[in-house]
């Protein structure tokens, strides 16, 4: 059966459904079971044992078991209108009315960003783990191992061999990869990071080295969610939106269907869609590495500044699959900012373009546009996130 649904999942006999419904109840049960250095000691436990319960009951009552407060569920997620909504939730988007000429962008009329004084970017380490981010890594590892290592290695990867200096090698090694077209402009996603769904789509992204500006609509019901709701008529992600399309915009909700798409168009096609890609094997995979990080990503965070969603887009440098990027993408959805994320998995030649630009190959590096800063090493990034795009 299919693995997707545009009903909420528990309410139907859809595979998303039972995929779903079964995740709640593992899910439930999880973090039901809590200790102070858990992982998984998030507000989210409570919610969540209350539904593995109307779950495990018999029968479940369909109207209790919105998915609204459980990001993995489903790609479908419906606010139940007994759940309160959350403590803080993003103001929707404004739909801004036509302006006449002479006025300034909507960018130069948002409060000044700036780079904190006395701020230097840090030296980068290449493969170091900072101190005190061990387990953080980890998680972002574990994930990695469960989705058997797939996003990090383009599609069409050949191993090779080159002494060129203007291009990216190590000790002499160099990778490459099949060549297919490429969208003159980044592809837009609608998504965020603990849905299975979405990281899936993300992968295939990441495999094809496509640019993609992500737009972060935790739990479908913040951040870009207003906006989403407008262009698509559903709260649902992920929705693609590929401006490249020579008849108008190509939108399209359902994550197979857009992975599909993505092959076909910028891929070698959908018969070549890996099979790590598809079916339950993807969807638990993809759901228990979200849960080896604690669902972070889930919500956007309370400190966040209100107008994170109108800057302009962050350029991100890395791969889906890379447990020293996946903090920063976690971050980035957490305060809602919009972002270019660049994907060079292994052979991909936009490694070189990144060699070209900093001397060096190492991801994450972060390229902000609102500020003017560029850096290397998580931490740092994370930091200086906070630094600029929170307020105390």
């Amino acid at each position: 059966p299919s693995s997707h649904s545009s009903t909420p999942c528990c309410a139907g006999s859809s595979g998303a459904g039972m995929h779903g419904a079964a995740l709640q109840v593992v899910l439930g049960c999880a973090l039901a079971w809590r200790s102070p250095a858990s992982v998984f000691s998030r507000p989210l436990a409570r919610p969540l044992a209350r539904r593995a319960a109307l779950l495990m009951s018999d029968p479940p009552v369909a109207s209790d078991l919105a998915a609204s407060d459980l990001p993995l569920a489903a790609e479908t997620s419906s606010v139940a209108p007994d759940l309160p909504l959350p403590a803080v939730v993003s103001e929707p988007l404004a739909v801004v009315a036509p302006v006449a000429s002479d006025l300034p962008p909507v960018a130069s009329r948002l409060p000044p960003v700036r780079i904190p004084t006395g701020w230097k970017p840090p030296e980068p380490k290449p493969l170091s783990v900072p101190d005190g981010r061990l387990l953080v890594t980890l998680g972002g590892t574990v994930g990695l191992i469960m989705r058997l290592g797939t996003g990090v290695v383009a599609v069409g990867w050949k191993p090779g061999f080159s002494t060129d200096p203007k291009s990216y090698n190590l000790y002499g090694l160099r990778d490459t990869a099949s060549a297919y077209p490429r969208p003159a402009l980044p592809l837009k996603l609608y998504e965020y990071e603990p849905s299975p769904y979405c990281r899936k789509v993300r992968e295939a992204c990441s495999m094809l080295s496509l640019n993609v500006t992500m737009l972060p609509c935790p739990r479908a019901r913040q951040g870009f969610a207003a906006e989403l709701l407008a262009l698509g008529g559903k709260q649902q992600v992920p929705f693609l939106v590929d401006p490249n399309s020579a008849a108008g915009p190509t939108q399209l909700y359902e994550s197979d269907d857009i992975i599909d798409y993505l092959f076909d168009t910028y891929g070698p096609g959908r018969a070549d869609v890996p099979w790590t890609l598809r079916g339950p094997f993807a969807f638990w995979t993809c759901a228990f590495a979200a849960l080896a990080r604690g669902l972070a990503g889930n919500a956007r965070d309370a400190k966040a500044r209100a107008e994170n969603e109108q800057r302009e887009p962050i350029v991100l440098w890395g791969n889906e699959g890379s447990p020293f990027v996946k903090p920063v993408r976690e971050r980035l959805v957490e305060l809602a900012l919009p972002h270019t994320f660049v994907m060079c998995p292994r052979g991909s030649a936009q490694r070189d373009i990144l060699f070209s630009k900093t001397g060096r190959f190492q991801v994450p590096y972060l390229d902000d546009p609102n500020t003017g800063a560029a850096l290397f090493e998580s931490d740092a990034i994370i930091a200086y996130l906070n630094a600029v795009y929170t307020v105390p």
